[in-house]
């Protein structure tokens, strides 16, 4: 049995190993959207194992990566877009996308 990495910094941010995702987006995907496990792993095409580790990334990191997505909001609102909008298309989107 060998241990496999899952996560990989770039850039200063943390990806899934061999993708262009970030892990906190992938984490934000059951945290903050409501999708199971499984059906983040099936819309990016990652591994449950992938997901399980940006989870752990996110919560290891959850005031800091918390605080950037609250910035990402005030700054789209004060760009005059209705980002609670903009969050729920988002977020019904990816629930019809996830399997």
């Amino acid at each position: 049995m060998q241990a496999v990495q899952h996560l990989e910094i770039r850039d200063e941010k943390v990806f899934i190993v061999g993708t262009a995702l970030k892990a906190e987006i992938v984490a934000a995907g059951h945290v903050l959207a409501g999708m199971s496990v499984e059906a983040v792993a099936a819309h990016y095409h990652i591994s449950l194992a992938d997901v399980y580790a940006a989870l752990t990334y996110f919560y290891d990191n959850r005031e800091a990566i918390e605080r950037k997505f609250a910035e990402a909001e005030a700054y789209v609102r004060d760009a005059g877009i209705d980002a609670d909008r903009k969050i729920a298309e988002m977020r019904e989107r990816l629930r019809r996308e996830s399997p």
